[in-house]
């Protein structure tokens, strides 16, 4: 797999689909910005993103910096900044898609590396 995959999400992804993966030690003293566009149809479903920095172990939910986690229901973009995590990132970003019907989203993910 490639560090950026735009991915094609088609039907509910409850565990999540790696939009992102970037492993050490390319990426161990830099953050990482990354702009995701999401764009198709959602069919009434929430789409959410999840981060994990230990190589997909622990997953958590992407929040705003008020602690909301993020979540669109139509076409968006959003802009995650990945931390500097060490020697050895291993950073990775999952899109996960919940409630739909009948989706067809892109997920596009753009680095500013």
């Amino acid at each position: 797999m490639s560090e950026f995959t735009t991915v094609n999400l088609t039907a509910d992804t409850t565990a999540g689909t790696l939009i992102l993966d970037a492993p050490g030690p390319k990426y161990k003293d830099i953050p990482l910005e990354v702009m995701v566009q999401a764009a198709g149809t959602f069919g009434s479903g929430t789409l959410a993103y999840l981060i994990s920095l230990d190589g997909g172990t622990n997953r958590t939910t992407v929040k705003d910096s008020t602690g909301t986690a993020y979540a669109a229901t139509a076409d968006d973009i959003i802009t995650l900044s990945l931390p500097v995590n060490g020697a050895e990132n291993n950073i990775k970003v999952y899109a996960k898609l919940t409630g739909s019907t009948t989706p067809d989203i892109d997920i596009i993910p753009v680095s500013n590396q």
